[in-house]
């Protein structure tokens, strides 16, 4: 990608945007997959959240019996 000639360096960029594009979509596609599982443990915690309200609901009927 670099050349010199008469002591001047030149640089071919086409060679080094192919190789960008590819390392910008192979990043895309790990982003869109931690996006995935970020929205899959945001679930998994709402509905934790969920059934630990419904046991505190529970046990406070309980105490009160």
């Amino acid at each position: 990608v670099v050349s010199k000639a008469n002591n001047h360096y030149a640089m071919q960029y086409a060679p080094v945007t192919a190789l960008l594009v590819e390392a910008v979509k192979t990043q895309q596609k790990q982003i869109e997959a931690l996006t995935q599982e970020l929205k899959q443990k945001s679930s998994d915690i709402d509905n934790l959240k969920a059934e630990v309200e419904e046991l505190k609901t529970i046990v406070g009927q309980s105490a009160k019996k």
